[in-house]
């Protein structure tokens, strides 16, 4: 590890290609450039079929509701319990109800009352990678790339548009790759990072994502082809060994009690505790930068519910397949030093 590598942080513009094509099962369907135009199109189409009310997860990105203030469907939000199913009890009539996966780990797909059949959106952001992923012939689905690092962006949905397959011709990597090379330059000086450089570095990337919204075509063909031939096949084993690693390095009150199965592929390591702010604070300086999943929306965020606490003490810890042990071991040292512990090899 280079003595000025960083842990965390946006994905570089850079992939891997093989001619085994493991988002095979994802030609069927349309690709956009970002899952939030996935989205938009699945809500267009349920539009139509005289959707009245949706409910969504308190807890899940805030992307979403941004895209729901574009329809008039009266919005209804849920909780999730402790072990991320959702709390949904009386569903009403001409409803659509969104699902999701949390962290490639959770699984959150079914319902306990499903007596008035609504329309089921499936959010499989953090799970499309899985291989024995299923779909149901009457469900929707989407994803976006970025939350895993394939690619820096593209979004899918299940909705064939053969009606208007415009792709788009802005060259949309070249930004990319610019907004992230200031990010690196930033962070590769030998001064401590700040939080003013931090607020502009995130400035920058909010502009990236307001550049990816407005493209409103499916996506470029050159680039779609890039992704179907994308190789991550590699990247499922080093998830899963950095997650279990930490597991068994970091203390067990600190940590969400989350068990991989066969087909689980962790989207990152997860930290539960209440100074969850002033520790994220203390592994900046020390350059490995941590996501929170997430900031829910302000009315919930005073509530007493899990998704409340969870918003306010979960921290996610990188384990993509860009770190080895000597990134993890450096990880693991900060955070027993904030906690008081010993590190044990």
């Amino acid at each position: 590890m280079k003595k000025l590598d960083n842990i965390g942080g946006e994905f570089e513009s850079s992939y891997n290609t093989s001619s085994k094509k493991l988002l095979k099962k994802f030609n069927n369907g349309t690709w956009f450039t970002c899952g939030r135009h996935a989205l938009n199109e699945i809500f267009i189409h349920i539009n139509k079929q005289q959707v009245k009310n949706i409910y969504i997860p308190i807890y899940t990105c805030k992307s979403i509701e941004l895209i729901l203030r574009k329809f008039e469907f009266k919005v209804f939000y849920y909780d999730i319990d402790h072990n991320f199913k959702n709390k949904l009890k009386k569903i009403k009539k001409n409803s659509a109800v969104l699902l999701m996966n949390y962290f490639g780990i959770k699984e959150n797909f079914k319902l306990n009352n499903n007596d008035c059949k609504p329309i089921i959106i499936n959010d499989l952001s953090h799970s499309f990678l899985q291989e024995k992923l299923s779909f149901k012939k009457d469900e929707f689905y989407f994803f976006s790339l970025r939350k895993f690092g394939v690619f820096n962006y593209g979004g899918w949905c299940n909705i064939s548009n053969t009606k208007n397959r415009i792709y788009d011709t802005r060259n949309i990597s070249t930004f990319s790759q610019k907004i992230r090379k200031i990010k690196q330059k930033y962070l590769n000086t030998n001064s401590q990072p700040s939080l003013i450089k931090e607020k502009k570095i995130l400035k920058i990337f909010k502009e990236f994502d307001q550049k990816l919204y407005d493209l409103k075509h499916p996506i470029k063909k050159n680039n779609l082809k890039i992704i179907q031939k994308i190789d991550i096949k590699k990247s499922f084993k080093i998830r899963r060994d950095n997650f279990n690693y930490l597991k068994n390095k970091l203390p067990k009150r600190y940590t969400l009690n989350f068990k991989l199965n066969a087909h689980d592929i962790p989207l990152g390591f997860f930290l539960f505790l209440k100074n969850r702010n002033q520790l994220r604070n203390n592994l900046n300086l020390n350059r490995i930068f941590c996501p929170i999943h997430w900031d829910i929306s302000t009315q919930f965020q005073s509530k007493k519910n899990f998704s409340s606490l969870l918003s306010k003490q979960i921290l996610t810890i990188p384990i993509d397949q860009r770190y080895d042990q000597t990134h993890l071991d450096k990880i693991i040292i900060n955070i027993n030093q904030f906690l008081n512990k010993p590190f044990k090899k």
